[in-house]
């Protein structure tokens, strides 16, 4: 599993509509790519017009197939080049992933059961409890 961190200077009240290209060419990335497995966007509190984006793709070929094709969005495409300046992009290995989350089993809604997973590595719950 690899992260990919991409830095992008947002232009001074492009932030909603760099968000919203954003989001949609991830989404079609998501939908389009192998092993693509979404991202997250931040923004920088020490530098405002700084935005982040952590890609996760399951393997290196996976998000150089991606690199080496056309974009699947070109509108997305567009909407991200015309709203900010491209800084930089780093190739990262995942070695460990911490995040906690909640897991619906069965059910949906207030029906379902939801199993809350502590991972100590990626993908490997270590601890699961029950909650409502």
């Amino acid at each position: 599993m690899i992260r990919v961190i991409y830095r992008w200077k947002v232009h001074a009240g492009q932030e909603d509509a760099f968000a919203q290209g954003w989001g949609q060419g991830t989404r079609t990335i998501r939908a389009t790519y192998k092993g693509a497995h979404g991202s997250v966007l931040l923004r920088s509190q020490c530098e405002p017009s700084e935005f982040i984006g952590i890609a996760q793709w399951e393997s290196l070929q996976d998000c150089q197939t991606f690199w080496r094709s056309a974009h699947p969005d070109p509108e997305a495409f567009r909407i991200v080049s015309e709203t900010g300046t491209f800084l930089s992009r780093e190739v990262c290995e995942e070695i460990q992933d911490l995040e906690d989350g909640w897991v619906a089993r069965g059910g949906s809604g207030r029906s379902a059961e939801w199993l809350r997973v502590a991972s100590g590595r990626a993908g490997e719950p270590d601890a699961a409890l029950w909650g409502p």
